[in-house]
């Protein structure tokens, strides 16, 4: 089963949360992009797909802004591990605008 193109968009913040999910007949995810940003902005991606093996260990990595070529090895993420990482940093993005304004 595949789910492709859903965009979660977090309107207080101005974030949205685009997802491609390719699942087993048990739903385990056996490729998966979860792309966060904030406007045009991109914060980080966690991937899951063949490619990167050789440079990084697995088919699981995480693009970190600002650049999307920039990436790292990962732990393979579920649910809640993304929503985990969107709070984390929502909570950065909240501290970068009120150290702005004060």
């Amino acid at each position: 089963m595949s789910i492709r193109g859903v965009r979660f968009a977090f309107h207080g913040r101005s974030t949205a949360l685009s997802i491609d999910l390719n699942l087993d007949g048990d739903l385990v995810a056996l490729r998966y992009r979860f792309d966060y940003r904030v406007g045009d902005r991109f914060l980080w991606r966690a991937d899951k797909h063949p490619g990167h093996e050789t440079e990084l260990g697995g088919m699981c990595h995480l693009h970190i802004g600002p650049s999307e070529h920039a990436r790292g090895t990962s732990p393979d993420f579920d649910l809640g591990s993304i929503a985990e990482r969107i709070m984390t940093t929502n909570r950065g993005l909240n501290a970068s605008t009120n150290r702005a304004q004060g």
